[in-house]
């Protein structure tokens, strides 16, 4: 295949490659600190936090989807205990998750709060997601 003579390829890198931290263990305290303070690496960031959230989470829907008898109705609940958009788009509240597979409001209502609970979700104003 010909090479397009429109595009012109870069031979050597824009910047300067600066590897972190010398592999001879050469690097004064001071070149690491130097070094460490420009990659600025989070310990406990608000990031990880809340990644380690969605983990528990996942982890809950996981052990919920793989015990369950009923699929589809694990699924609806799981979707309006965090109130996905597919919840919204198809309307589902309590009552009709349960009309939709013969069992009663209350029944549903407690498998949402059961997985609330494990998810170590709480109620807010408007939902469970922290949706303000």
């Amino acid at each position: 295949m010909p090479i397009d003579p429109e595009r012109k390829w870069i031979h050597e890198p824009a910047v300067e490659f600066r590897f972190p931290i010398d592999l001879n263990g050469e690097s004064s305290p001071e070149q690491l600190a130097e070094i460490l303070t420009d990659f600025r690496i989070p310990i406990r960031s608000e990031y990880r936090l809340a990644a380690e959230r969605l983990l528990r989470v996942l982890h809950v829907i996981d052990d919920v989807m793989i015990h369950s008898r009923e699929p589809a109705r694990d699924w609806r609940q799981i979707s309006l205990a965090l109130g996905l958009p597919s919840c919204r788009y198809l309307q589902l509240t309590e009552a009709k998750i349960g009309r939709c597979f013969g069992i009663t409001k209350m029944a549903v209502s407690k498998s949402v709060t059961k997985l609330l609970r494990l998810a170590e979700l709480k109620p807010n104003g408007r939902g469970y997601n922290g949706r303000h």
